[in-house]
């Protein structure tokens, strides 16, 4: 009998999830965690439990309301200091160096191993994606959202 794989759709209840740009963090061989980056203006604090993931305040609406690739062209710099940040944070608390992903188009990541990041055109998908509070996000699936601008 062959081994027939399931897909499953991607069950966005929370914002963020599936959508650019995001963190990918490879907990095992074929099971990820999605960390979503939320971008927001000159706004008060969001809610965590609203909002998990990493927030970042302070950006203009002229750039918040750029198409999707010239916002994440705009602001790259920016989401690569997040993810270094976030790489760290996990690093000093776990003692390992994560193997992770910045995604922040359907054709463009960096990837992070040891303490070098790599731009790729091949963004992470399928395995068992993940949030992270363990909640389960979606199985061989790409792991974001169609059709985002």
């Amino acid at each position: 009998m062959k081994n027939q794989s399931k897909n499953f759709d991607f069950p966005i209840q929370t914002p963020g999830f599936g959508r650019f740009p995001y963190v990918i963090v490879r907990m095992f061989s074929a099971m990820y965690m999605q960390i979503p980056i939320h971008l927001f203006g000159k706004v008060e604090k969001q809610d965590v439990k609203e909002y998990p993931g990493f927030h970042a305040y302070g950006y203009s609406p002229d750039v918040l309301n750029l198409p999707l690739r010239k916002r994440m062209q705009t602001l790259q710099q920016d989401l690569l200091n997040m993810a270094t940040d976030m790489r760290d944070k996990i690093k000093s608390d776990r003692g390992i160096n994560p193997r992770m992903c910045l995604v922040l188009d359907t054709d463009w990541c960096f990837y992070f191993t040891d303490d070098e990041i790599q731009e790729s055109q091949s963004i992470p998908s399928g395995g068992t994606l993940f949030s992270q509070t363990h909640a389960f996000l979606a199985m061989n699936t790409p792991h974001f959202l169609p059709n985002q601008e």
